[in-house]
C-alpha cells in the first residue's frame, strides 16, 4: 500500500508539474500573440515616424542654413537668378567668348596654337558648343590661365585635358563646352 501511495504521489507531482508547465507555455504563447507582437509593430511604426521627422528636421535645417542672414529671400533668389543668367546666357555668344578666351590667354602669357569649335549640340532646354583649345606655355602661366578660365562669368565644363612637354614648354590640349539656355539661330 505504501508503494501505491508513493506511486500516486509521484504521478500526482508529475501531473502537477506538467500541468503547470503547459499552462505557462500557453500563457507565454498568448503573451507573444496578444502583447509582444502588437508592441513590436507599434515600435516599428514609431521608429518609422521618428525617421520621417528626423528627415523633415534635416531638410528644414538645411534650408535654414542655406538662407542664413537672408532677411529678404526674394532678393537673394533674384540675385542668384541674375548670376545664373550671366553664367548661362540665352544665346551662345561664341565670338564674345572666344575673344575673352584669347584675351585671357594673352594676359597670362599663353600662346594659342589652335582653337577648334565643334558641332553645336541642341538638347532639351539648352545648347552646348564643344571647343578644343591647344596652347603652349610654361607651367605657372598655364596654371594662371586655368584659374582665370574658372573665374569667367560663363559656365564652362572641361571634359578632357592632356599635357605634353615640347621644347622646354608645355603643350596642352583642352576640350571643354560652353552653354546657352536658348539657341538663337542668328548667333
Amino acid at each position: 500500500m505504501r508503494q501505491l501511495k508513493r506511486f500516486l504521489e509521484a504521478v500526482e507531482g508529475k501531473r502537477l508539474f506538467a500541468g503547470t508547465a503547459g499552462a505557462c507555455a500557453a500563457l507565454f504563447i498568448l503573451f507573444l500573440i496578444f502583447v509582444h507582437q502588437p508592441l513590436m509593430a507599434s515600435r516599428a511604426a514609431e521608429q518609422a515616424k521618428a525617421q520621417q521627422n528626423e528627415m523633415l528636421y534635416m531638410r528644414v535645417a538645411n534650408f535654414k542654413n542655406a538662407h542664413i542672414g537672408e532677411e529678404r529671400p526674394e532678393a537673394a533668389l533674384e540675385a542668384r537668378k541674375k548670376q545664373a543668367d550671366e553664367n548661362l546666357p540665352e544665346t551662345m555668344q561664341q565670338g564674345e567668348f572666344l575673344a575673352t578666351l584669347q584675351r585671357t590667354a594673352s594676359d597670362n602669357g599663353i600662346h594659342i596654337r589652335e582653337i577648334k569649335p565643334g558641332k553645336l549640340e541642341e538638347r532639351e532646354g539648352y545648347a552646348s558648343l564643344p571647343i578644343t583649345l591647344t596652347v603652349q606655355a610654361d607651367y605657372f602661366s598655364l596654371l594662371d590661365f586655368l584659374r582665370n578660365l574658372e573665374k569667367l562669368n560663363r559656365f564652362v565644363s572641361m571634359s578632357d585635358f592632356s599635357v605634353t612637354q615640347e621644347k622646354g614648354n608645355l603643350r596642352c590640349t583642352m576640350k571643354f563646352s560652353i552653354y546657352a539656355s536658348r539657341l538663337d539661330k542668328k548667333d
